[in-house]
């Protein structure tokens, strides 16, 4: 078939799953190729077959029966398999489809008569009409005859505005080049568009010409589409992470002399706009978005003949003789969707928001610290600041990136190369699916070779786990090891206390092909998830974490006016259980001394300070900013109520503050708070038991003194510095 001429094409045909229904695409080859026939134009066919089923297998027979070279290839070697046929072309023109495409017949035809100007072009069919037996509706986009490079590049970041069927020269193709480790076309497509856009290479639709794409459920749109974790890392990614492209003034220069007669509408104002920190000005708000949805895509309109040329009507009628099931009835025209080519809002949002984050990191990352939102002021900052600093003394080449809100409040010291990506704050506003659609574009250009994940409590109302867990095959793929945190039990509802809640069970137990290695800072919640779950020993590896260097605080001593002044620090929320506090001051205002007094530190989160109204031993003081805001040296005792907890900071702080601990005994407590070693051990609705263990420290302070300079000695050993460094250069790597 191939003859060396210099107006010849090698039409590549990519089959995946797509049954018999293979068997129409050579149908609708050979009427193109027909068209062919008396003119100077010659012809080869490859067929890429990727991963193909049996049935699909048998529909490409007809292919190698008309002379076509099969060549398959495994999951990850699509694109490599593509520039291979490609090198391999001698043809002065490559096509290519998919084994579900069907082109009109003047397709190749078209593209092969067009004047040779000397310019780098990919042309495409000017409409591509997605269909299916199964499928409600048609999806329809109309391509506009010359593609402005600056519109299409902040199209293509989020979605592929070159759908369908494309064609080139061959060196243009080998210029670009297809994407090697991706496992889908619609991926491989969308990259190869975004790549060339990258360059600066312009597309164009070739007049009258159209594909018709077979889908077999309405989840595989992917042409426009491809919005898995699987799109890689392309050119458009670089381009819009530099900070001299910004796309909010690529908007504004290719629109300030009016939108584009097809530009989406919206009626919703621009607080979306200024959510996400588009710096586009009012005049140009109200020239693009005059009314309609800013949430689609979709341009629509009542008449349904205004949205449709009738050549694509005619060309519709035509494709009937290839595939019975076309046919343009008066409910399938009305009810298609018609896409927009020009960018709407939602590209302009997410090009945006894209560009605002992955331009203030750079790509490339050792570790992403992949945090839930909102992360406050807490002890797993604290944690996670600590790992921070331990990873950059063990690995100081290594590019950290902390996920988080509100970066700039940051409460605790990191390394200072330490990037901020403020994901959540940057993409408040969008939905679920634009959110993940954001994620996936910035973990491709990120490219981190570790996260590691602080999830928040319950799991599933987490973006990040969520992102995680839908996003198992590309990690894998790409060998991003993961480094879940795991430290406690997680808080319930004060009606279902008593009920076992942990992130092992089942959320990390649903990750554990991409887990790396699960960290904790304590034995016991190691234990409970190991014995609920079929994790290995080796999987689950303690922390236990440093204590703040620097001098000690004195030990408190006994009063003379012999009175106890406890301190109580910590969220008022609910698994810190402020409740308690209140039991255990009523139950000191029924002592006649009433010489223990509380005083109550920590900002409301769920549970008011007006609980402690009417309870003359605890008095609530105000939030406060770290331990370090707090006047230790005015008490005598340090008070710990939380019933859902690993092992906390707090209480390292405490100790060396000088102060001796009385704390429930929950989660890893035990493991620091040794009872009558270390300090108290109190059940945690024992209120009596806390009261006896107040006065104790009351009435024996050499005792209590003896407590501190014990756990002072269990801080120098089992939480110094560097051991922590030695456990995390064994375990992170």
């Amino acid at each position: 078939m191939t003859q060396q001429q210099e107006s010849s094409i090698t039409i590549v045909v990519v089959a995946h799953d797509e049954g018999l229904a293979s068997f129409k695409t050579w149908v609708s080859l050979e009427c193109a190729f027909d068209c062919l026939k008396g003119s100077l134009h010659f012809w080869d066919v490859f067929v890429v077959a990727h991963q193909c089923d049996e049935t699909t297998l048998r529909g490409l027979r007809i292919f190698t029966d008309k002379g076509a070279i099969l060549c398959e290839c495994d999951r990850f070697s699509l694109g490599a398999t593509l520039n291979k046929v490609i090198d391999g072309s001698k043809s002065d023109y490559i096509g290519l489809l998919r084994a579900s495409d069907l082109i009109t017949s003047n397709t190749i035809s078209d593209v092969l008569d067009l004047e040779d100007d000397g310019r780098s072009v990919i042309w495409h069919p000017e409409a591509v009409v997605e269909f299916g037996t199964d499928v409600w509706k048609h999806l329809i986009w109309l391509q506009p005859e010359v593609g402005n490079i600056v519109e299409d590049r902040l199209v293509a970041l989020r979605r592929n505005p070159w759908p369908g069927p494309m064609f080139g020269k061959r060196n243009v193709f080998r210029l670009i080049r297809f994407v090697e480790d991706v496992d889908y076309l619609g991926y491989v497509h969308h990259a190869f568009v975004a790549d060339s856009l990258a360059k600066g290479i312009c597309h164009e639709a070739v007049s009258e010409t159209a594909a018709f794409h077979r889908i077999l459920k309405d989840e595989d749109y992917c042409y426009h589409y491809p919005s898995s974790a699987v799109c890689p890392r392309n050119g458009l990614m670089d381009y819009w992470a530099t900070p001299l492209n910004n796309p909010a003034d690529a908007f504004e220069g290719l629109y300030s002399q009016g939108a584009p007669a097809n530009a989406v509408a919206d009626a919703s104002g621009p607080s979306l706009v200024k959510r996400v920190g588009l710096r586009i000005g009012w005049k140009l708000r109200e020239l693009l978005f005059d009314g309609g949805d800013r949430s689609s895509d979709i341009r629509r309109e009542s008449s349904a003949s205004s949205r449709l040329p009738g050549w694509l009507i005619n060309a519709w009628k035509a494709m009937n003789a290839v595939d019975n099931h076309l046919w343009p009835t008066e409910d399938a025209v009305y009810a298609a969707d018609v896409l927009l080519h020009a960018p709407t809002y939602l590209d302009l949002m997410f090009a945006e928001a894209f560009h605002r984050l992955a331009g203030g990191v750079a790509a490339n990352l050792d570790l992403l610290f992949f945090t839930y939102d909102p992360l406050g002021a807490g002890g797993t900052e604290k944690v996670l600041a600590r790992y921070a600093t331990a990873l950059h003394v063990l690995h100081p080449s290594w590019r950290l990136a902390v996920m988080r809100s509100k970066p700039e409040s940051f409460p605790y010291s990191v390394p200072g190369d330490c990037a901020f990506v403020d994901f959540f704050g940057v993409s408040d506003g969008m939905d679920e699916q634009e959110r993940l659609l954001l994620m996936d574009r910035l973990i491709a250009y990120l490219s981190p070779g570790r996260l590691f994940c602080f999830f928040a409590g319950w799991a599933l109302g987490d973006f990040s786990y969520r992102w995680v867990r839908s996003r198992i095959e590309y990690l894998l793929h790409k060998s991003i090891k993961v480094y879940p945190a795991l430290f406690m039990n997680e808080a319930v509802p004060a009606s279902e206390r008593g009920r076992l809640l942990n992130l092992a069970d089942p959320f990390l137990r649903e990750i554990e092909p991409v887990i790396t290695r699960i960290v904790t800072d304590n034995k016991m919640i190691r234990q409970q998830a190991l014995s609920l779950n079929p994790f290995t020993p080796s999987q689950i590896v303690v922390h236990y974490q440093p204590a703040d260097e620097g001098d000690c605080h004195a030990i408190s001593g006994e009063r003379s006016d012999g009175r106890l002044r406890v301190l109580w620090a910590s969220r008022l929320a609910p698994q810190k259980r402020p409740d308690i506090v209140r039991q255990i001051g009523l139950a000191l205002d029924g002592r006649d001394d009433q010489a223990i007094s509380i005083s109550v530190f920590g900002r409301e989160q769920g549970i008011s300070s007006s609980i402690f109204a009417d309870v003359k031993s605890v008095r609530y003081e105000r939030p406060f900013a770290g331990f370090n805001d707090l006047p230790v040296d005015e008490f005598d005792v340090f008070l710990y109520t939380a019933d859902t907890d690993g092992l906390p900071n707090i209480l390292l702080e405490a100790v060396r503050a000088g102060l001796p601990i009385v704390a429930s005994n929950d989660g890893g407590v035990g493991e620091f708070i040794v009872d009558g070693i270390t300090g108290a051990l109190v059940e945690i609705e024992d209120i009596d038991g806390y009261v006896r263990a107040l006065e104790f420290v009351r009435d024996n302070p050499q005792k209590a003194s003896e407590w501190v300079t014990n756990a002072r000695c269990m801080v120098a050993t089992r939480h110094s510095m560097q051991l922590f460094l030695d456990n995390v250069r064994a375990d992170i790597s």
